[in-house]
């Protein structure tokens, strides 16, 4: 009976040695580390599987962390090697992004690095953790504000992917455009040289047609049109011609005008002085006043332009060496 069973317990044993284990489950760390134990387990499951999700979605890490105190002089650095240093990161590039709360300075800090720099900008994680720590974490909704901060993420993350999807589709259009306009010049370019070959025919026809005329004809028709010319000379007048006769008219016009002129200024009479002019009432007084009228007011919108939400960050460099973007701040 020792012996069955010694058996069967070797045959675990060997099962279990056996059995196939994921090189990256066993080499995953946590996605939620709770030090400060701000969240229930219950909020921790729930977090890790939304996680998990942008995993998934966009080939990027996620990482939330809290502690009671910071470990180091900057919360920035801390949260750089918090992500250097436990094997965060997807890919060769270590993608990825870490989110640090500091209880006791009551600070907080986003670090990424990869890819995830150029997905988010500094004006983006600002706003992120600005929103989850002045909402939440200064009222102790520590859930709702990783939750605020996870559903930006995935709206940055999914317009930036998108952004880039439609740049392709724009370089895309503008190549097939210019295929479709090499091809029309080509067409055109055809059709000219076809044109020009038809116009060279038409020329060597129409060459053909045109014979020498009789020399005889030719002399009758010059004879003809040096006569005509003679008749345009004679029949041309000099500009003296037109010049005389309207300086006359328009001298008699004149002279019946100024008759008529003269003959309404009979009425007027000659003044020896300016007395006849001069106001009666001397004690009058001119007032003036000024009444406003009306008013136009032309108002414009001014358009606020923010920052774009993706686009890339600056970088820094952690103190292992490693490049990183990220934001950091207070509540």
């Amino acid at each position: 009976m020792k012996k069955i069973r010694f058996v069967a317990a070797l045959l675990c044993l060997f099962l279990v040695n056996v059995m196939p284990v994921s090189a990256d489950d066993a080499a995953s760390p946590p996605k939620v580390v709770d030090h400060a134990n701000l969240l229930r387990d219950t909020e921790e499951a729930e977090l890790t599987e939304k996680i998990n999700s942008m995993i998934e979605k966009f080939q990027i890490d996620v990482v939330l962390y809290t502690e009671s105190r910071k470990h180091g002089a900057d919360i920035q650095n801390e949260a750089d090697l918090l992500f250097d240093n436990n094997g965060y990161g997807i890919g060769d590039t270590k993608d990825g992004v870490l989110f640090l709360l500091s209880m006791q300075e009551r600070e907080w800090a986003i670090s990424t690095h990869g890819k995830a720099i150029d997905m988010f900008s500094d004006y983006a994680l600002n706003k992120m953790g600005q929103k989850a720590a002045e909402k939440y974490f200064s009222k102790g909704h520590y859930s709702n504000g990783f939750n605020s901060f996870l559903d930006t993420l995935d709206r940055t993350a999914d317009n930036h992917m998108k952004s880039i999807e439609q740049a392709k589709d724009n370089n895309a259009g503008i190549a097939e455009q210019g295929t479709n306009e090499a091809n029309e010049a080509n067409e055109a370019n055809e059709a000219n040289e076809a044109d020009e070959a038809n116009g060279s025919a038409d020329i060597e026809v129409s060459e053909e047609k045109d014979q020498p005329q009789d020399s005889s004809t030719t002399d009758k028709e010059e004879q003809d049109q040096e006569e005509e010319d003679e008749e345009d000379v004679e029949d041309e007048k000099t500009p003296v011609d037109y010049i005389i006769p309207a300086l006359i008219c328009g001298f008699i016009i004149t002279l019946i005008i100024m008759r008529k002129m003269k003959k309404k200024l009979k009425a007027v009479e000659s003044q020896d002085d300016a007395d006849v002019y001069k106001s009666k009432d001397i004690g009058a007084k001119i007032y003036k006043n000024d009444e406003f009228l009306t008013s136009k007011i032309t108002k414009t919108r001014l358009e606020k332009h923010e920052p774009k939400s993706s686009g890339g960050g600056t970088t820094h460099t952690s103190s292992n060496g490693e490049k990183h973007g990220g934001a950091s701040g207070k509540f």
